[in-house]
């Protein structure tokens, strides 16, 4: 069973459903998908969590490749209310609360030790297998170099979007709580991500194979949708996700997930109510 975590709302539930879809058509073991979502409202505005009924449909598709997947919703509302207060310094950052749920991944009950948490924007494209049987020793977690940020935050600083979690050993260095005081207590850009650089332990640093930011090679894992900067012919950043399908053809310049869209326009008919656009 390969155990992975992914956070949001139902707005982005497009986004986790292909993920979970190109996991699923690039690995023949059995997929345990587990979603942590609430209702929240900042001042970008109102967001909803993931519905039981969205959860529902992807656990039958999951299931139509390997009958032992399963996905479990968790709604973690009072976790999070409870643990982000008010006086939160970056309650109101570039980046929804949804990028905050992992840290409260501790504070739930029945979760498997080694856990994969997957940002939303995430596409496989080889086995997960091959990250998820990484071994993790002492170290909290195994991520992959950010590919902007160790250029100014030291080489082994990590892109968050994908990280194979050891959370025995993050209850015991209590590395979640100390990342929630750090978002409680000081203003950052990148919150959830400097946190979890600046308060690990022990870490390992894994090939960028596992967390491409850039183009897809052919011993790609993971391809993650993040925002990326260009520098020519001037400074801008791109940000399209695996959901802009034509950006993703006519700017990225990428195809290899097609037979992943094809499938996921069939599985939309009849579901447009779930799988929004």
């Amino acid at each position: 069973m390969i155990n992975c975590v992914y956070s949001g709302n139902d707005k982005y539930f497009n986004q986790i459903f292909l993920s979970c879809l190109s996991m699923a058509m690039h690995t023949k073991k059995p997929l345990h998908i587990f979603i942590t979502t609430i209702d929240c409202e900042t001042k970008k505005g109102k967001y909803k969590a993931i519905t039981e009924k969205q959860a529902a449909y992807l656990n039958e598709v999951l299931k139509s490749y390997n009958k032992e997947s399963l996905v479990t919703l968790l709604r973690i509302d009072e976790i999070y209310y409870k643990n982000m207060p008010e006086s939160c310094k970056n309650k109101n950052s570039v980046y929804t609360p949804y990028a905050l749920l992992r840290l409260f991944l501790t504070k739930l009950d029945n979760l498997p030790s080694k856990l994969l948490y997957l940002d939303t924007d995430t596409m496989i494209y080889n086995d997960i297998d091959e990250l998820y049987k990484v071994e993790l020793g002492d170290a909290e977690y195994a991520g992959i170099q950010d590919i902007v940020g160790h250029n100014f935050f030291g080489k082994s600083y990590c892109n968050t979007g994908v990280l194979l979690l050891n959370l025995d050993r993050i209850k015991e260095t209590k590395l979640f709580e100390k990342c929630i005081d750090y978002v409680v207590n000081k203003r950052s850009f990148m919150p959830d991500q400097d946190a979890i650089n600046y308060r690990t332990t022990k870490k390992l640093i894994l090939d960028r194979r596992f967390n491409e930011q850039r183009n897809v090679k052919e011993n790609t894992v993971v391809k993650h949708f993040c925002k990326v900067p260009k520098w020519f012919p001037y400074v801008h950043c791109i940000n399209i996700k695996q959901t802009n399908r034509e950006g993703v053809h006519s700017i990225l310049k990428i195809h290899e997930f097609d037979d992943v869209y094809e499938k996921y326009d069939e599985l939309r008919k009849g579901h447009e109510d779930l799988l929004f656009n």
